[in-house]
């Protein structure tokens, strides 16, 4: 069964794209939380990711840290805003869709990326809705890893490194920060996702490299 990972902000969204894409034999996790996104993905295998790019933490700074990570995951960006449909920073997402309350474009384009279930395949799961959990594979995965507490004291640390480095440089290009901190890439993505939903920095692009800095109001 294909996995399909959803993310966005607005719940209703959620719950209505995993309405429509579960009955067709996907499995859908979904989740309005900017790093559980990142979490889910280095959890389970994901053949497919819907991101709202118009989120509290910015979406392109998602798909940024993803395709730093996971190069060859397919994109889709669901969006109310036409603007954002042609977004020259975003050239390898592979389509941009308008939010539509029957998800017609957004299910022909699934069927595109990652074929029709078969036809007598039982109804797909949603294993994550609004941000609640069910117990499941991924909740079984996640339970048999470092326990959650844990983990966020060792992303803010993690955090706090990277902040420091970008206080003494300025910027550094994404794939640089590991070696100006000590981390691993991993623990790099975390932390910079960490820092971008708390508003410290932001992502800018110079010519295909990833560039972080300190936001004006990440800056002592």
């Amino acid at each position: 069964m294909k996995r399909i990972l959803v993310v966005d902000d607005e719940p209703g969204w959620l719950a209505l794209t995993s309405e429509r894409l579960a009955p067709l034999g996907y499995e859908v996790i979904t989740t309005t939380d900017f790093m559980e996104a990142l979490e889910i993905a280095e959890t389970v295998e994901i053949d497919l990711m819907v991101l709202d790019i118009k989120m509290p933490s910015d979406g392109r700074i998602l798909f940024r840290l993803m395709r730093s990570e996971w190069p060859d995951l397919p994109v889709l960006i669901h969006t109310v805003y036409e603007k954002q449909l042609r977004f020259p920073a975003l050239s390898t997402v592979r389509e941009c869709l308008l939010k539509t309350v029957d998800c017609k474009g957004l299910i022909e384009a699934v069927v595109r990326h990652l074929g029709r279930a078969d036809d007598a395949a039982p109804p797909g799961r949603v294993i994550r809705e609004n941000g609640e959990l069910r117990r499941s594979d991924v909740r079984e995965r996640r339970e048999d890893s470092v326990r959650r507490g844990h983990m966020i004291k060792n992303i803010g640390e993690c955090a706090g490194k990277v902040y420091v480095a970008l206080q003494k440089t300025g910027k550094l290009q994404l794939q640089a920060v590991p070696k100006a901190t000590g981390l691993t890439p991993r623990e790099v993505h975390r932390a910079v996702g960490w820092l971008a939903r708390e508003d410290k920095v932001t992502f800018t692009e110079d010519g295909k490299r990833n560039v972080v800095q300190l936001n004006a109001n990440g800056k002592t």
